[in-house]
């Protein structure tokens, strides 16, 4: 198993939904309990054994429970059993059941009934909705739900319906609108609670906020919020733990990763002591997994304290998942205890005693991955196979795609390059899915994961990557157009990370047409991807992919593929290098080593059968660890490749309808010359404006007069065709560092969605260039560029042409942008017209501009022609 699917997966085994419902908290609720159990007392010894995670017992003590209920004609008893049993059988992983179960509940509501048990009913039905994705109905109902605990005078349960239905929000796709309502709910708590029922109320409701805010990135306001609740809410100070130990890993300095883990260590020793058994245990799980991923002098005796306390856990679902939290963290280590296998048999023994299924397919597939270490590869192929059969009918992919990547992994050994690629599919195909489903779940219990969309990506990256490589190994070329859509996909969801919201991928087809339709160019589309070895994490690859129409064929195509090996150590290296050479005009020839090198690997086995077939354009779709190069600036030994082709990186995103306006429909042009907030002036922004507006017309707004609320004005009230920005700007894939420099203020990401998304929602026609002349990615971001491609799809523009790192505040982007504009008014394609003003620049020797430095940082991403 790959050691990036660390114990939080398994921590959300131990389950969501019901959790308040049944805890009995609030006067109206508790006295539903009490009729309850005078009424039945399985249904208490069912109560029991749900809270101890036994969900099977709970299930059998309740449906007979429910059918007396049926016989008596008791419709309370019938409509709270109903929902009892829905939250059960969706902690047992059968949706079906639990729907059919909110279903028998909703047939008795033929009359009036108390608001406390409407309210249980109205939660089960919109955790059902939100298990099988129906968003919509299960808003609706946690509406509803929070409406009828209002009327029973629960705060408790109106506050958990209210931040269930922003989980459902962003179960939706909407992150922005979860923290939206989040917030505005944590405004009613600024005032210090007055009792303790209301200070209990607001640490949960702090801890939600908290946990939301690390799913979306923002670890240093979810640690501040999460600090407030963890005085009131012992969960809470597991959350902070976890937090810091999560940070402490992604720290950037060893410094802060040693500082930061400390102080998560000091946390975890203290929950470790903690009265609360299932905290005690949660602490101590957590603080392997920290000690395994930051190994030193103390790990191995932790990993023993771990399994002697390990062994000895009782008290059902809970103790069986932290167990196999255990020993899932024990093998991403590099030395496996026998003993870690004696735990996992244990665990599997008591799963199967309980009737658990998904822990039993847990157990299973750890079977099967502590096996594969012995190179027993037959035996793990069918533990793993095992684990899949099992969690086959219960629909839940963000447990399944585990083991199926896992058994990618174990085919991969066994050289079954059909199985591998059959496994590695129905992985990606359920880690897709998992991803579209899991945001809205994820925050149903304190216990569960505070791990994001950025976090979830970078754990699934290495299956895709993997999924690429066996791909690419293929000789087949639907094969290859498959890691081609893979790789798309890949990028794309790191521009969802940036954007916080779900956009549509293009098709190949689209691609090709778009290929096609180019009028005087031959276009080939280049696909590098960068795939992982199986056998060796340390090794990668860089495949390309090329597709061109043949010299003479009406409609002719010709693909070849080209894999080189390469140690990620060394790519990753070089890659920085370059980066960092680029942006340095003295480094010119470190810039010509590294970049020939590039070159060999993936455009030069091409070259030669490129230019006989008259390819003069070259339409790429890269691998997000290549999107920070310029291409076009890599050096064959004698030239640079610009010298040869014009490069465009294709479309992230589907593209609107093209439109005949492109050349001639209504221009803005806005910058800042002097300086604001903190940032230099741009003294020639006055000159670049004029002669652009000479060449493009238009309206120019300089300096006071680009204000946000005129930008807004324009975009939303005008049919502008082409946006021109001459401001400073970052881009980033992490929305706290992108921002657009205007007179007024500095409009972060968050007020640049405001600004952008009011033109798409009033405007029908799509932008269709957006050319920024003193923007650049954040330096040090290796996604940077993915954030710069953010900023097209928030503009809704077909073409975006900008600057990867920080161009000299000379007349270097007056001169390129110039003669860009002049070639692309004149006919030339986008492409060829940045080719076009680059080439111009790079022989203009007298200048003292003809390095990459000055002109490679230009990129054009989408529509190229």
């Amino acid at each position: 198993m790959n050691a990036r699917g660390s114990r939080r997966w398994f921590l959300g085994l131990l389950g969501w939904g019901g959790a308040i419902a049944l805890a009995g908290w609030g006067e109206h609720t508790g006295a539903i309990e009490t009729v309850a159990i005078e009424a039945d007392p399985a249904i208490e010894q069912g109560r029991q054994a749900y809270r101890a995670g036994r969900y099977a017992e709970a299930i059998a003590l309740w449906q007979p429970a429910a059918a007396r209920a049926e016989q008596r004609a008791d419709r309370s008893l019938i409509i709270l059993l109903a929902a009892y049993l829905a939250w059960a059988q969706l902690q047992a992983g059968d949706p079906n059941q639990a729907a059919a179960a909110v279903a028998r509940g909703q047939a008795q509501r033929t009359g009036t009934i108390g608001p406390a048990l409407e309210a249980r009913l109205w939660g089960a039905i919109g955790a059902v909705a939100a298990a099988q994705g129906d968003w919509s109905a299960a808003a609706a109902a946690y509406d509803r739900a929070a409406d009828r605990y209002r009327l029973a005078n629960d705060p408790v349960g109106e506050l958990a319906s209210q931040l269930d239905q922003a989980s459902v929000w962003q179960g939706a796709g909407s992150t922005r609108r979860a923290l939206e309502r989040l917030q505005a709910l944590a405004a009613t708590w600024l005032e210090p609670p007055q009792e303790l029922a209301e200070a209990e109320v607001r640490a949960l409701g702090l801890h939600r906020l908290a946990i939301t805010l690390a799913w979306a990135g923002d670890r240093d306001r979810a640690l501040a919020v999460v600090q407030e609740a963890a005085s009131e809410l012992p969960a809470a100070r597991l959350t902070l733990a976890r937090l810091v130990a999560e940070m402490a890993i992604a720290a950037p300095s060893p410094e802060q990763q040693a500082e930061l883990a400390e102080q998560a260590i000091v946390y975890y020793d203290s929950l470790a002591q903690a009265p609360d058994q299932s905290l005690q245990r949660s602490a101590l799980v957590s603080w392997l997994a920290l000690a395994i991923a930051r190994p030193n002098s103390e790990t191995a005796a932790l990993i023993d304290r771990t399994l002697a306390a390990a062994r000895h856990w009782t008290g059902g679902r809970s103790a069986i998942a932290q167990q196999l939290a255990v020993t899932q963290s024990l093998l991403s280590h590099a030395s496996w205890p026998d003993a870690g296998r004696s735990l996992i048999e244990q665990a599997r023994e008591q799963a199967r005693q309980l009737g658990d299924r998904p822990l039993l397919a847990l157990a299973e597939q750890q079977w099967g991955a502590a096996v594969a270490r012995q190179g027993r590869w037959e035996a793990a192929a069918q533990a793993t196979n095992q684990a899949i059969l099992i969690l086959e009918p219960m629909q839940r992919p963000e447990w399944s795609y585990q083991a199926l990547w896992q058994l990618g992994q174990i085919e991969t050994r066994r050289a079954n390059g059909a199985g591998a690629i059959a496994a590695y599919g129905a992985a990606a195909l359920a880690a897709d899915q998992a991803r579209q489903g899991l945001t809205g779940l994820t925050l149903r219990l304190p216990e569960l994961p505070i791990t994001g969309p950025r976090d979830w990506l970078d754990r699934t990256e290495p299956l895709y990557r993997q999924q690429m490589g066996a791909l690419l190994a293929s000789a087949n070329f639907d094969h290859w157009q498959l890691a081609g859509q893979q790789l798309q996909g890949l990028q794309l969801q790191r521009i969802e990370n940036v954007l916080q919201c779900r956009l549509d991928r293009p098709t190949p087809q689209e691609l090709q047409d778009l290929a096609r339709s180019t009028v005087g160019e031959r276009v080939a589309t280049v696909v590098m991807a960068v795939t992982e070895s199986v056998n060796d994490p340390g090794q990668w690859s860089i495949d390309t992919v090329v597709r061109w129409p043949e010299a003479g064929s009406a409609g002719g195509e010709a693909v070849r593929q080209h894999r080189q090996p390469v140690a990620r150590a060394e790519l990753r290296a070089l890659l920085d290098r370059l980066v960092a050479n680029l942006a340095d005009v003295s480094e010119e020839q470190l810039v010509r080593r590294d970049g020939k090198q590039l070159y060999r690997w993936t455009i030069a086995p091409y070259r030669s059968v490129l230019a006989a077939a008259g390819v003069t354009l070259l339409a790429l779709v890269l691998d997000p660890n290549l999107r920070n190069i310029p291409i076009d600036a890599l050096f064959d030994g004698q030239r640079y490749l610009v010298e040869s082709f014009a490069v465009a990186i294709a479309p992230d995103v589907k593209l609107a309808a093209a439109s005949d306006r492109a050349r001639s429909g209504p221009v803005l042009l806005a910058g800042l010359a002097q300086g604001r907030s903190n940032l230099p002036a741009l003294p020639l922004v006055p000159q670049q404006l004029t002669k652009l507006q000479q060449l493009l017309g238009g309206v120019v707004l300089l300096d006071d007069r680009f204000t946000q609320r005129a930008l807004e004005s324009k975009l939303v009230n005008e049919p502008i065709s082409i946006l021109h920005l001459a401001t400073h700007g970052q881009f980033s894939s992490d929305r706290r560092d992108t921002f657009l420099q205007t007179w007024d203020q500095r409009l972060d990401a968050d007020r640049l969605d405001q600004v952008l998304s009011q033109r798409q929602a009033r405007r029908p026609e799509p932008l269709d260039l957006l050319a920024m002349s003193a923007c650049q990615t954040a330096k040090g971001d290796r996604y940077g560029a993915l954030g710069m491609a953010g900023m097209a799809v928030r503009a809704g523009a077909r073409s975006l042409i900008s600057a990867l790192w920080k161009i000299p505040a000379d007349n270097t982007p007056d001169q390129l942008f110039e003669a860009f504009y002049r070639a692309w008014l004149g006919g030339a394609s986008k492409a060829r017209a940045l080719q076009q003003a680059k080439v111009a620049m790079l022989r203009d020797r007298a200048a003292g501009r003809s390095g990459p430095h000055f002109w490679g940082g230009f990129v054009l991403i989408g529509d190229w022609r």
